[in-house]
């Protein structure tokens, strides 16, 4: 599994839902999903780059701990300010608006 495109009909991504994916590079989230638990892709460590809709308002400890090849959080422009308030201070620097 090295990329997933997670349906409309997904409202949550649970805690450690994709925890350990090591080959997962990317993942999209659509505009349904209003929470990520915790830790739900810890350890996913070719995990690259990740899309968070502007819907997500939640986003669990530990998330992306671990992520070691993570080098982009794109989420939806003129949000920056919203996502650095659900998401841990040492990935603030990987939040990157889409133009």
């Amino acid at each position: 599994l090295q990329s997933i495109v997670i349906p409309d009909s997904v409202t949550k991504i649970g805690d450690s839902a994709f925890g350990v994916c090591e080959s997962l590079q990317s993942i999209v989230i659509p505009d349904s999903v209003t929470e990520i638990g915790d830790v739900a892709f810890y350890d996913c460590k070719s995990l690259q780059t990740i899309v968070i809709p502007n819907s997500v308002t939640s986003i669990g400890d530990g998330t992306f701990e671990d992520c070691e090849s993570l080098q982009s959080i794109v989420i939806p422009k003129g949000t920056k300010e919203q996502f650095e308030n659900v998401l841990e201070k040492e990935y603030h620097h990987l939040l990157k608006e889409m133009e």
